[in-house]
């Protein structure tokens, strides 16, 4: 019995660490930090799973950054355009499942664009801080 609750806490900090982490990283612009952990070698799946949910719906709330990730895109090369134009949508809708990463350098490239204009955005940064201190009460 304890294990179970031993590992379901670890999980849950998990989540909360990667996303702060993440977060983290974009303030400091600690660029090898971001790319380990989007590309999975700082963080794991179910991690960076939790993260990009709560990224997504943080742009969601706040149109500014979805605005920036709008001007962004255009910059971007083509293996990262499947990820911004899916993650676009899915943070103006609102609904995380219409997010299609494609392949794992276009995601991480999302993810670090993301947690940086979330980083960069003072009410993002603090709605995302927010949103991370409620689900760490909820669990």
């Amino acid at each position: 019995m304890f294990n179970k609750k031993q590992k379901k806490f670890e999980r849950e900090l998990n989540k909360i660490l990667t996303t702060t982490g993440l977060l983290k990283a974009a303030i400091a612009g600690d660029q090898d930090t971001l790319k380990a952990m989007a590309t999975g070698h700082g963080a794991d799946t179910e991690g960076i799973s939790f993260a990009l949910e709560t990224l997504i719906m943080v742009a969601h709330r706040n149109p500014a950054v979805i605005s920036d990730l709008r001007e962004m895109r255009q910059d971007m090369p083509p293996k990262a355009l499947t990820a911004f134009i899916t993650g676009i949508s899915a943070a103006e809708i609102g609904n995380v499942r219409d997010f299609q990463g494609d392949n794992v350098v276009g995601q991480a490239i999302f993810i670090i664009a993301l947690a940086t204009l979330i980083a960069d955005d003072h009410d993002a940064l603090a709605d995302a801080m927010a949103t991370v201190m409620e689900y760490s009460q909820e669990n």
